[in-house]
């Protein structure tokens, strides 16, 4: 595998110099990622999950608009039973100290800057540009890299989404990465990291588990549905009646998502990338069940394969956003393995393999305010069979993230392909005990 080394362009610059404009490319994105977040405090999502974990610590109903604790909601919000106890610290604290608003914003905001910040290192580890740890605090190429991954990555329009929104998406991605790269590591974490991201979104991990239950990590699979399903039956615990809580909740959530409501494409299709976005149903049924099928075709090929190669993985993860819903910030957990599966292309000296990757790294560092006028100009031509969609005060937005999350998809099962069962496509480091 090609290394950074002082034969690089890099190697004639003065290693404090690029020690120098690393350091500022880092407080650069922290401040441009993360205290602008704080100020604005528009972590709506977040204070969504803390008012329901609190009313379920309180034996209230969590979705009766009169129990609102935290925010004057106009719909009742969603979000999933099993958070009571992963939210109960903060909705505690928010509860007993109503002055705390700004603290618990700021621990969360901080909670996300270090899970980011720790897939950032995973990542460039993979990429085998930190052989240890204290590489990262040696001034020279290999952390001129790591900055810039690190303001990809937190630049890139899905990390921003669900920073702004109070999204669990970062959180979801830290703990799937960390299960699927760790494994080997220590036995305990990855169950319980894999059935709390289960828990925080459950549509997430479906495909993943059926590629883990494919390779055999059949333990892996039954000790995470041991978490998930504790995690579900928490408000137990506090006198909650568990059948009609659930009951309640997916009446609410299949509401939410009838046509015309709030988590429908008629509305919000500006920043789905599910497949959903025709207005004839059979056309979008149709590329389900061919995505499916390209998934049962990675299944097979997986089974050959001795490890659990990162193209896979990340196949997988894409694969998994199209059949059911999920936002733009789900592709937070997306974004570092395409950053991944570029770089080795680039290390590899396949260019055309790099080329798509370049392509959607570019695509999410635009503003979403740019992407939304672009796709207000072609929604027009298109709204006669597809849904369209308002935002930021443009109107008939086509439903672009959508179609790049089809095409992200394509790319990620080509890298799946061409690559023999028995191999790596570019280094051991894509390979998962």
């Amino acid at each position: 595998m090609h290394d950074v080394s002082n034969n690089d362009l890099l190697g004639k610059i003065p290693p404090r110099v690029i020690g120098s404009v690393a350091i500022m490319m880092f407080l650069m994105v922290i401040i441009r990622c993360f205290v602008l977040v704080y100020w604005r405090q528009i972590q709506v999502d977040y204070i969504a999950y803390l008012d329901v974990s609190m009313n379920l610590l309180l034996g209230n109903d969590p979705y009766d608009l009169k129990n609102s604790l935290f925010r004057q909601w106009e719909e009742p919000p969603i979000p999933f039973p099993g958070y009571m106890l992963i939210y109960a610290a903060p909705s505690l604290l928010l509860y007993c100290l109503p002055f705390t608003h700004a603290l618990v914003l700021a621990l969360h905001l901080l909670l996300q800057f270090l899970v980011l910040s720790t897939v950032c290192l995973w990542t460039g580890q993979r990429l085998g540009w930190l052989r240890t740890w204290s590489d990262i605090m040696a001034p020279g190429p290999r952390q001129l890299g790591m900055s810039f991954l690190f303001c990809i990555i937190c630049n890139s329009s899905p990390v921003l989404m669900a920073l702004r929104h109070g999204q669990s998406a970062i959180l979801i991605a830290g703990a799937i990465l960390y299960t699927v790269w760790y494994q080997g590591k220590a036995s305990v974490m990855p169950p319980i990291l894999f059935g709390i991201a289960a828990v925080l979104k459950y549509s997430m991990v479906p495909f993943l588990g059926f590629l883990f239950l494919v390779k055999r990590k059949i333990k892996l699979c039954l000790w995470g549905a041991a978490v998930f399903f504790f995690f579900a039956a928490s408000p137990l615990l506090t006198g909650n009646n568990l059948v009609g809580l659930y009951r309640q909740y997916v009446d609410i959530l299949k509401m939410s998502m009838q046509k015309g409501s709030f988590n429908s494409y008629a509305l919000s299709g500006y920043n789905m990338i599910h497949i959903g976005f025709f207005k004839l149903d059979v056309m979008n049924k149709l590329l389900i069940a061919f995505f499916l099928f390209l998934f049962i075709l990675v299944l097979f090929r997986a089974c050959k394969n001795s490890r659990l190669r990162d193209e896979t993985v990340f196949f997988v993860l894409c694969v998994t956003m199209l059949p059911t819903y999920h936002r733009f910030y789900d592709l937070t957990v997306v974004v570092p393995f395409v950053c991944l599966v570029t770089c080795q292309a680039l290390q590899a000296k396949r260019p055309r393999m790099a080329i798509p990757g370049l392509a959607i790294i570019g695509y999410v560092l635009l503003p979403m305010s740019l992407l939304n006028s672009l796709s207000g100009k072609i929604g027009p031509y298109c709204e006669k069979i597809i849904y369209t969609s308002s935002s930021m005060g443009v109107t008939n937005i086509f439903p672009l993230q959508a179609i790049v999350m089809i095409f992200i998809t394509c790319w990620a099962f080509c890298l799946c392909w061409i690559t023999p069962p028995n191999s790596s496509s570019y280094n051991n480091k894509g390979d998962v005990q």
